[in-house]
C-alpha cells in the first residue's frame, strides 16, 4: 500500500493538528510537539500499514500498529511488516509470519554528490560502490541504492537480532542478468552469526529521483 503527496504543501495544510482515524491510526501522546511534516509522515505511514493489514487479514485487527520505545512499529502477533516514508511518498507492506521470515522496505531520494562524498565511507566499501555503479550506470544512484537497501536490511533483520546493525556489517550487490534483484552478504563475524543458514534477498526500483528497495526471506 502506498500514498504520494506534494511535500511542499504540508506546512500550509490547516487540519494536520486534528488528524484522527479511530481504529486505524493513533498518534502518540507527545505528537502535539511534532512538526506538521512529522505528524503527517507518521499518520500516512500508519494508515498505509492499517490498509495493508486489512488486505492481508480481510479485516482490521483489534489492536492497531503500535510504536516501540525506539519508534519502530509493533505489529499484530501473527504478522510482519515494514513502513517507509520520504519526500512525499509513504508505503507499508505486511505479510504473515507463516509465509515470511524477514521483511523490510525503504524509500530514499537519490542523494546529491556532495552528500554521497560526505557519508559514503560510513555506508559502503569502495569495491561495493564500484560494482553497484557498474550495474546501475552512475555512482550517485548506485550509492543511494546501497544506502536504501541497507536500510531495508536493517528493518528486516533488527526485530530478530534486537541490536544495532552497522551499514558495513553487510554488502549489497545487484546482478545485471537478474533484473532488479539484490543480494545481501555478511562482511563481519557478527553478521555471519545473524545470517547463519539464512539468505535474505531484495528487490529495487528507481523511479524518477526516488529509490525503492525491499529485503525479505520467504519462510520454508
Amino acid at each position: 500500500m502506498a500514498v504520494e503527496w506534494d511535500p511542499g504543501q504540508v506546512e500550509s495544510w490547516q487540519n494536520i493538528d486534528e488528524l484522527n482515524c479511530p481504529g486505524m491510526v493513533e498518534l502518540p501522546k507527545d505528537s502535539s510537539a511534532w512538526s506538521k511534516k512529522r505528524r503527517w509522515d507518521f499518520f500516512v505511514g500508519r494508515w498505509c500499514a492499517a490498509a495493508a493489514i486489512d488486505i492481508i487479514l480481510g479485516h482490521l485487527p483489534a489492536a492497531i500498529v503500535g510504536m516501540a520505545r525506539g519508534g519502530a512499529p509493533v505489529w499484530p502477533v501473527q504478522l510482519l511488516g515494514s513502513i517507509t516514508h520520504a519526500n512525499g511518498f509513504a508505503a507499508a507492506t505486511v505479510a504473515r509470519k507463516a509465509d515470511v521470515r524477514f521483511l523490510g522496505i525503504d524509500t530514499e531520494k537519490i542523494p546529491d554528490r556532495c552528500l554521497m562524498e560526505e557519508i559514503k565511507t560510513q555506508v559502503c566499501e569502495p569495491d561495493e560502490l564500484l560494482a553497484m555503479a557498474d550495474v546501475i550506470g552512475d555512482d550517485v544512484t548506485a550509492f543511494g541504492l546501497i544506502f536504501s537497501a541497507k536500510e531495508s536490511f536493517y528493518k528486516a533483520v533488527h526485530p530478530h537480532v534486537g541490536r544495532f546493525i552497522d551499514f558495513k556489517d553487510v554488502q549489497v550487490s545487484a546482478d545485471k542478468a537478474s533484473g532488479q534483484t539484490l543480494s545481501f552478504e555478511p562482511r563481519t563475524a557478527l553478521a555471519r552469526e545473524w545470517l547463519r543458514g539464512r539468505r535474505p534477498s531484495g528487490q529495487y526500483a528507481v523511479a524518477g529521483d526516488m529509490i525503492h528497495t525491499a529485503c525479505l526471506e520467504v519462510a520454508e
